[in-house]
């Protein structure tokens, strides 16, 4: 019920946070976190999936989420400080005066931070928190992730089908704005002309209301990428032939296909780095989970929503 009380909130527009009371939802170690900081986390949450399409209970497992990360941020801190883990003033000032770059004067920079609800000592304690906190789980998970050479290519055999390139065409352009008199006509004229020899890219530079894709060489597009009814054109063509005119809601596109290739299997020195990034993705999330729940063990947590 209380759950429910928190996330109704949400939609009733502004909240004077300074007006609300800060009551308590969770207690980790004999660390408080309010109603006010998890409120906060959430909206961060609801803003990055698009707050108005969110309905209700979207927004009540996006509340429980901000919940559990703020749950798992104090017993990270709280151990960071029981191993001692040193964070030095200068580490903080030095991140302070990059965040000040972004503001003219020091009154602009304090402004803003009262526009937040923030004090210099509130943001001198929120950086020092997660500088701590990064270098916790540097420490204690991310220096045991090890990747091997022969895991990267065990990877890439084993899950082939996520490294399937799509079909690809060369492509350059000329389009035509309906904005403009006579615009059907222009690009009829302008295409009569490409069937006729002139040099495509002259035509382009020259009368083209759009320069995307008028280098001399084109850009490369893969399929699926276009609206639908120019792809299954342009797709549909091989390589140096002119599309027809394609007339759009706004105006009128010519395309000259430069050249083209099928869909392949991309080689394993192409996706190297991608494959270590998804290995390392997986192995930090398993190590991260295991640090967080050998902390919970450990912890006195009580959660009053």
């Amino acid at each position: 019920m209380r759950k429910v009380w928190i996330i109704s909130l949400f939609f009733m527009g502004q909240i004077a946070f300074a007006e609300m009371v800060n009551r308590v939802v969770a207690v980790v170690n004999k660390e408080v976190i309010t109603e006010a900081e998890l409120i906060s986390y959430a909206r961060n949450l609801f803003a990055q999936q698009g707050e108005e399409e969110l309905d209700f209970e979207h927004k009540k497992q996006l509340l429980k989420k901000a919940l559990d990360r703020l749950i798992e941020d104090r017993l990270i801190l709280s151990y960071a400080k029981k191993m001692k883990i040193p964070v030095e003033r200068i580490e903080v000032e030095n991140r302070i005066k990059e965040i000040k770059k972004n503001f003219q004067s020091e009154i602009d920079f304090l402004n803003a931070l009262e526009k937040d609800g923030l004090t210099y000592e509130g943001l001198y304690t929120r950086i020092y928190n997660d500088i701590l906190k990064k270098k916790a789980i540097d420490y204690f998970v991310r220096r045991k992730i090890e990747i091997h050479p022969q895991e990267l290519r065990e990877y890439y055999t084993t899950h082939i089908q996520e490294f399937q390139a799509s079909e690809r065409v060369k492509l350059r352009k000329i389009y035509i704005s309906k904005k403009n008199p006579d615009s059907k006509k222009k690009a009829e004229e302008i295409h009569r002309l490409v069937m006729k020899s002139v040099p495509f890219e002259d035509l382009a530079k020259n009368h083209s209301d759009s320069q995307a894709f008028v280098c001399n060489d084109g850009e490369w597009i893969e399929k699926g990428k276009l609206r639908k009814d120019i792809e299954d054109v342009v797709f549909s063509l091989k390589s140096g032939e002119i599309s027809p005119v394609i007339e759009t809601e706004n105006g009128f596109y010519i395309f000259q296909v430069v050249e083209k290739t099928p869909p392949r299997v991309q080689e394993f020195k192409e996706v190297k780095d991608r494959v270590y990034q998804i290995l390392y993705r997986n192995k930090f999330k398993e190590e991260f989970n295991k640090f967080i729940q050998g902390l919970k063990k450990d912890a006195e947590i009580e959660v009053k929503i």
